[in-house]
């Protein structure tokens, strides 16, 4: 039988005994989800980012606070019709991975039933985020005017003690926000392990497990945040030297030169290959952290039914 580890965790992803052939479908996948998406997502907000980038500093200064609220509006309606579909990829995706976690199934893209049931889970995931969000402002606020009261009482100059137990305060506010998401996190593995919606049972499953889950994830993401920071930075410096090289830094405030360069092929055919690396990456993190609350699912120590019967919630 599975026993739940660190080691185990962190290299889940590897180890998992199942049908050949998974990654470079998932990449593949992977690939297509998120290019419909980010096409989408064009076509909602492609128009208002291009006004931007076609107005200079100067139009922008001039830019009167009805006309920057009708952008930024047009911005946020666009990124608003987009959370269902990120909601819908992300439960495809998602699914297909803890299939093969849970069930040592072959590949599969589909919208069925343990697609849905992560999407009950992602809502539930988003409303904990909302009320996490609405508190954590509160109490920042209560701090904020707590040192600023501290501050007025000083004549104006900060109290350091009040500082220090400040920034404490605000660090440590952290510290549950962590444990919460750590604790749930094998809510989606839990889902597909079941066929029914899991969201609270998934503090229990990993009762006792949180050290070794937290530091196979901090792993995970400090490694994939060092690679996507490579990818990120090759990207930056590639497209400003070739900017330099066709246009120079003289004429960076040109609207009409910046839209040049950003049609031209310098920039299309390199930023194609840029943008499927860092896909590829995300992919990976994606496939990699969710082995971490897979293995802790899949190493339940109540979990005796492999196969249990198909339900929608339980």
């Amino acid at each position: 039988m599975e026993k739940f580890s660190f080691d185990g965790a962190m290299m889940h992803f590897v180890r998992t005994a199942a049908p050949g052939g998974f990654l470079w479908k998932f990449l593949l996948s992977y690939f297509a989800i998120y290019s419909l998406i980010f096409l989408a997502l064009w076509f909602l907000i492609g128009s208002v980012l291009i006004e931007f980038v076609s107005m200079g500093p100067r139009e922008m200064e001039r830019m009167s606070e009805s006309e920057a609220a009708r952008l930024f509006a047009r911005m946020g309606i666009g990124y608003a019709m987009m959370i269902p579909l990120f909601l819908v990829a992300w439960s495809v995706i998602e699914a297909a991975i803890q299939r093969r976690y849970m069930r040592l199934a072959a590949f599969s893209v589909r919208l069925g039933a343990d697609e849905f049931r992560l999407m009950a889970v992602a809502l539930l995931w988003l409303l904990c985020f909302i009320g996490l969000y609405v508190v954590f402002a509160l109490m920042m606020g209560v701090l904020i005017y707590i040192f600023a009261a501290g501050a007025g009482a000083g004549g104006g100059s900060p109290n350091p003690a009040l500082l220090v137990v400040t920034v404490l305060i605000m660090f440590g506010l952290f510290v549950p926000l962590i444990l919460f998401l750590v604790r749930l996190s094998p809510a989606a593995a839990l889902t597909i392990r079941d066929r029914a919606v899991r969201f609270t049972s998934a503090w229990g499953v990993s009762k006792g497990r949180f050290w070794p889950m937290l530091g196979a994830f901090a792993i995970i993401f400090i490694v994939s945040g060092i690679a996507s920071s490579m990818v990120q930075n090759a990207g930056l410096l590639y497209f400003v030297g070739q900017f330099a090289a066709s246009s120079g830094f003289e004429q960076a405030d040109d609207p009409a030169v910046i839209l040049s360069y950003m049609a031209s092929p310098a920039v299309w055919g390199p930023g194609m290959l840029f943008v499927l690396v860092y896909l590829g990456l995300q992919a990976v993190v994606q496939y990699a952290a969710a082995g971490v609350p897979a293995l802790a699912a899949r190493t339940d120590p109540k979990w005796s039914a492999p196969d249990m019967p198909e339900r929608v919630f339980g």
